[in-house]
């Protein structure tokens, strides 16, 4: 008399009275079979997906918008858990962080250094060197920020006016073709 194993409950079962809708699957019962089944179903991997509106559904779109149509990559091969991991692990290490800032950095690498972000060196993720150059985005920030204060109160009150002649007239001068 040979035994097994169900697979739902763990018991020992005899092999002859056992459930087996498959070669080499074994269960107590039908219920037992169902049960595992629907087990199976609640349990396998779902996509998270941001609730609409918040900082971290803009963030993920921003950086979904950056690998699809600055460096045409497909949907499907994002390595979200990577980058979301990379993203817990500087919102960690940087608590006056927030996704606006990592957003902020991410833009300065790209559009001021014009450096290209997705490659082999950076494990093909855009948040791997951001952390190096956060301080030289902050002090870039800052100096913008000061330039457009005292540009603030700035005031021109100088009209410029601009005097048409329109009593001269032009005069042409007739091009024969044929002396040419």
């Amino acid at each position: 008399m040979a035994t097994c194993k169900c697979r739902y409950c763990k018991k020992e079962i005899d092999k002859d009275t056992a459930y087996s809708p498959k070669s080499g699957m074994y269960y107590c019962n039908e219920n037992h079979y169902l049960s595992s089944l629907e087990k199976k179903k609640n349990t396998t991997k779902h996509s998270y997906k941001s609730a609409e509106g918040t900082d971290r559904r803009a963030f993920t779109d921003a950086i979904q918008d950056l690998y699809v149509n600055t460096y045409g990559w497909n949907k499907k091969a994002i390595k979200w858990q990577i980058l979301m991991s990379q993203c817990s692990n500087l919102l960690k290490s940087n608590p006056t962080w927030s996704y606006d800032t990592i957003l902020y950095v991410i833009w300065y690498m790209q559009e001021i250094l014009e450096m290209n972000l997705i490659n082999k060196e950076s494990n093909w993720s855009p948040l791997s060197l951001v952390d190096y150059y956060a301080q030289e985005a902050e002090q870039f920030y800052n100096e913008c920020t000061a330039i457009q204060e005292s540009t603030k109160d700035y005031n021109d009150d100088k009209q410029i006016i601009i005097k048409s002649n329109k009593n001269k007239k032009l005069k042409y001068k007739i091009i024969n073709m044929e002396e040419l």
